[in-house]
């Protein structure tokens, strides 16, 4: 199952979530950042100093 992390109001989140739907992929979404918080650095699983997140669990 993929997990997709990031605010539903956001245009790069929308543009990946219309694409798994298309691909009829499982996944979960979390919503993270902006006034929901949690994107300081440590707490996004798969989290590299460069800001990169990781694509593979």
């Amino acid at each position: 199952m993929l997990t997709v992390y990031g605010r539903k109001s956001s245009f790069n989140l929308q543009k990946v979530m219309w694409l798994i739907g298309e691909l009829g992929i499982a996944h979960e979404h979390v919503e993270l950042g902006g006034s929901f918080g949690g994107t300081g650095y440590g707490r996004i699983p798969g989290h590299e100093p460069s800001w990169t997140c990781s694509s593979d669990r």
